[in-house]
């Protein structure tokens, strides 16, 4: 597993991340992660090891759709939100094109209950 070269970089770096997450009322996340490993890179950071295959890299590569609350895809992800300004649900697109038009509505209408956060998807939005 890749270390960071310059650990205290990495450390401001992350702190920094994590208080705006907490200012926005978010956690955690792989884009977090994303993001920390980028603004490290940005800033002369290197890592040491040798780097893994991850789930990260296919998530990265899928292709995300936006599905809307009648369970229509309406376009790619974070290209879409309703009237309201909320974010519609993304999944990756086979995923999306897997579920019947109801199950997308079902997942889609409940991240539309809570914004903003992250919201699990239905079961059989999470099945392979």
């Amino acid at each position: 597993m890749p270390t960071p070269t310059n650990k205290k970089l990495y450390d401001s770096i992350k702190a920094s991340i994590k208080s705006q997450l907490k200012r926005k009322g978010q956690r955690w996340s792989a884009r977090a992660s994303q993001q920390l490993v980028n603004r490290y890179k940005k800033r002369g950071g290197k890592y040491s090891g040798k780097k893994q295959g991850s789930s990260l890299s296919k998530w990265q590569k899928q292709k995300w759709v936006s599905i809307n609350s009648a369970g229509n895809i309406v376009g790619p992800c974070g290209s879409s939100k309703t009237k309201s300004g909320k974010q519609y649900r993304c999944l990756p697109e086979a995923t999306a094109k897997r579920l019947t038009k109801s199950q997308r509505a079902s997942t889609a209408k409940k991240k539309l209950k809570t914004p903003n956060k992250v919201v699990k998807n239905t079961k059989r939005a999470r099945k392979k």
